[in-house]
């Protein structure tokens, strides 16, 4: 399976890893809830069947792994 990341995507995640900047994402979870986080991305990364950003999740304070499928849109 080939998932596509669209051109903003291609552009805002490795700008943010390279000067380790934050971004806000709105993020569907797997039970469905969807949430406004920010985020600093650490690595972009081809999963067994997509793509994934681990990231430092600010809100949370905690690392967490977010599937590009699930990232909603971009602030």
């Amino acid at each position: 399976m080939n998932q596509k990341i669209n051109e903003t995507e291609k552009k805002i995640i490795p700008e943010s890893i390279q000067l380790k900047r934050s971004i806000k994402i709105q993020y569907t979870n797997w039970r469905g809830e969807t949430t406004m986080r920010t985020i600093v991305p650490i690595e972009l990364y081809w999963g067994k069947t997509k793509w994934h950003n681990e990231a430092r999740d600010i809100d949370r304070n905690d690392y967490r792994e977010y599937a590009f499928k699930d990232i909603k849109k971009f602030f």
